[in-house]
């Protein structure tokens, strides 16, 4: 049942999305990056044992620096906020801190949540991480999809999967900002791989094929039924049936096949 977040962004991919898994630490480097002068060039808010600032730990942050945050977040608004990041990368590239890891900074998924969701809805979720950073740092939904300049996030849950209490919060802090905001139900399937008679082990290339010419017509005409631990060939004209597995994904009626 692997990764159903991969299987997702096939689908879309195809669909023409764009994607990008970033999950927390989008909003962490777009919040370090963005408060990067408040954040890390005082000497008075970290120290040697924690690189995390002081005032995000006891919350002073919003109060101490309410002037400044009130500047940037104006800058939110009006769609003028890019710049600012690009200032401290240009600068400050590689230098340690306490907010997010530079390998994890996606210039353009920055971009684009900025360019592409509502600048009153991103201010409102940047001053609420201004006032109470250590509850909101985690639960933001992944990945973010983007098409036709339209920006949204989705959370994935596959069968089994409980959405958690800091994961609906946050789905509910996105949508009350008017940041599109939802939850992706995965149905994710085993299937054994039919191959031709005679191939024995078979190239991915012929499973995959194998297995999406099954998923096309095979439930329909009656060659899959659904078994207790997954889906199970019934019959094949000529094709054998190997005790291997694939898992398909099944999003919205369209599946991704996962070796």
């Amino acid at each position: 049942r692997g990764k159903p977040g991969a299987g997702v962004a096939g689908v879309r991919r195809r669909r023409g999305y764009r994607v990008f898994f970033a999950e927390n630490t989008l909003w962490h480097s777009l919040f370090g990056l963005l408060f990067w002068d408040e954040l890390v060039e005082s000497d008075l808010l970290h120290s040697s044992f924690d690189w995390v600032p002081h005032c995000l730990n006891d919350r002073s942050f919003a109060h101490r620096f309410a002037a400044q945050i009130d500047s940037k977040l104006e800058a939110v608004r009006s769609g003028s906020a890019f710049n600012l990041l690009l200032r401290p990368i240009a600068a400050n590239w590689g230098r340690p801190n306490g907010i997010f890891a530079w390998d994890h900074v996606d210039v353009d998924a920055l971009r684009l949540l900025l360019s592409g969701t509502s600048g009153q809805g991103i201010a409102t979720i940047i001053g609420l991480l201004c006032r109470n950073f250590r509850d909101m740092r985690d639960g933001f939904p992944d990945p973010m999809l983007e098409k036709d300049g339209a920006v949204s996030l989705m959370e994935i849950k596959a069968e089994g999967n409980v959405i958690r209490r800091n994961q609906l919060t946050r789905l509910r802090q996105l949508g009350s900002a008017g940041i599109r905001a939802e939850i992706g139900r995965v149905d994710v399937w085993e299937v054994s791989v039919p191959v031709p008679v005679g191939h024995g082990q078979t190239s991915p290339r012929l499973r995959r094929r194998c297995v999406l010419g099954l998923l096309a017509g095979g439930r329909r005409r009656g060659h899959l039924q659904q078994a207790d631990r997954g889906w199970e060939i019934r019959s094949w004209a000529g094709l054998d049936v190997h005790a291997a597995k694939v898992v398909v994904v099944d999003v919205d009626g369209e599946t991704d096949e996962q070796r």
